[in-house]
């Protein structure tokens, strides 16, 4: 799919429990949020929810999730929770403040121990642990 408002790089992780769907995604702050940004990572969503395995999606998004007042904030909580989604990461984790950087799953898919650690540029480096179930069904399809 050909995205011109964010990058991002979509990877499948192999674990004894099962498959994982990994989606990074990084959004240049020198843009301006457009309604475009909106559409197309809806399609990239709409496209990831059909796999059936755990998603995690991480990435700089360069929205001020922190700012509950904000549009752009409300706009991607509004559609993230459009396809049973949610966002983890609560504290800043830029040097400005701010939270811009990003870990989103299923509502159905459990992590743990998320920290915002040091800053590794201006932009903190996250950790969490993934919880990943043992299923019956062994495909990511």
């Amino acid at each position: 799919m050909s995205v011109s408002t964010f990058e991002y790089l979509c990877g499948l992780m192999s674990t004894g429990a099962g498959h994982v769907v990994l989606l990074g995604v990084y959004r240049p702050g020198s843009q301006a949020l457009t309604e475009a940004f909106f559409d197309k990572l809806s399609a990239v969503l709409k496209r990831l929810s059909t796999y059936n395995c755990p998603i995690v999606v991480c990435g700089d998004y360069n929205v001020h999730v922190d700012q509950p007042e904000d549009v752009n904030a409300v706009r991607l909580k509004q559609l993230l929770q459009s396809f049973d989604c949610r966002q983890h990461v609560t504290g800043p984790t830029h040097v400005n403040g701010h939270t811009l950087d990003l870990v989103i799953t299923r509502t159905d898919t459990d992590i743990s121990e998320l920290r915002v650690g040091a800053m590794i540029s201006d932009h903190a480096l996250i950790r969490f642990t993934l919880c990943v179930k043992k299923s019956s069904v062994s495909s990511c399809q």
